[in-house]
């Protein structure tokens, strides 16, 4: 039988290996867990906060424990006509997008037409852009009112709704998508090589 003697040169690399290894092991997860604890805290302080018994309009400094802010939580009409809002954009957003994402995943699955790559290409750059850039874009897109010739409308519920279905329709077209759905973006440089 033969000797598998490890040559003594490649000992100390292997044991760097291994305390590497272990290290990355324990600091990967926990810089995933700061980072998740980042991202919640503000959620974590909103809950906390409503349950203090604050005096005045502000809230920033915790004055004691209390449940009187959800004795007859439909009490403020305002925030009951708030929820209702919300609730119906919501419905009719949800709705429309899905619609309209299952009719564009539909389309680019089975026809080939001008402007399918561009298409699937905008369609990818919408869900990779962030939210934040995505609300800035329609917040200053979709005004609150609207010169319209000599009158003013005031947009509300509906301006809502579309900018719903602008930032979720895109989720439809490549989330309804078949399963063997393969957008084609693939950039040309030069000519091919023979």
């Amino acid at each position: 039988m033969a000797s598998t003697a490890v040559p003594g040169n490649l000992q100390p690399r292997a044991r760097t290996a291994g305390w590497r290894r272990r290290l990355g092991a324990l600091l990967l997860p926990g810089y995933t867990h700061l980072v998740m604890l980042w991202l919640f805290a503000p959620i974590i302080v909103m809950i906390v906060f409503g349950f203090n018994d604050t005096h005045g309009r502000l809230n920033i400094v915790w004055t004691g424990f209390t449940l009187r802010w959800f004795e007859d939580p439909f009490g403020v009409t305002a925030l009951t006509n708030a929820v209702s809002t919300s609730l119906v954009t919501a419905t009719v957003g949800a709705f429309i997008s899905t619609v309209l994402g299952t009719m564009i995943a539909l389309a680019s699955h089975r026809y080939s037409f001008r402007g399918k790559a561009l298409l699937d290409a905008i369609m990818v750059m919408n869900i990779a852009a962030s939210e934040v850039v995505m609300g800035a874009a329609l917040l200053t897109g979709t005004p609150a009112k609207a010169d319209v010739g000599c009158q003013c409308v005031k947009l509300g519920a509906p301006s809502i709704c579309t900018a719903g279905v602008n930032e979720c329709f895109k989720y439809g077209g490549v989330c309804l998508a078949p399963c063997d759905y393969k957008p084609k973006m693939t950039v040309r440089h030069g000519k091919k090589k023979k």
